[in-house]
């Protein structure tokens, strides 16, 4: 059981870089970072495809999540951010603005 959260993102995306910096400076120790080139053989339950497609969050419990989830669910404990997973988990429209908007952001990453 992991003993607190990993965030696995794409090493090869310098828009994926600068975030994942940002994102260090917020949580400080709460969450690991790597690059799925190093890690990805560590987890085969997840497809490579979707390692590279968006970021892939294994919380403290050692569940998975994708995407806005897993960017939103990493920021979780950050004071102000902490509200944004709360609307995302109990607000349908949000969650679904949110996963456009990271789906959107991830399908055109190579122009940000």
């Amino acid at each position: 059981m992991p003993d607190r959260a990993l965030l696995v993102y794409d090493d090869d995306c310098g828009f994926c870089r600068r975030w994942v910096a940002r994102w260090r400076r917020l949580t400080g120790e709460r969450v690991e970072y790597a690059a799925y080139q190093k890690v990805a053989a560590r987890f085969p339950e997840i497809p490579r495809e979707r390692f590279a497609g968006a970021v892939q969050l294994r919380d403290a419990r050692g569940q998975w999540t994708s995407g806005a989830a897993a960017a939103l669910g990493a920021l979780g404990d950050v004071p102000v951010l902490g509200i944004a997973i709360v609307l995302y988990r109990h607000l349908p429209p949000v969650a679904a603005a949110c996963e456009a908007v990271y789906a959107q952001v991830a399908r055109n990453r190579g122009r940000w």
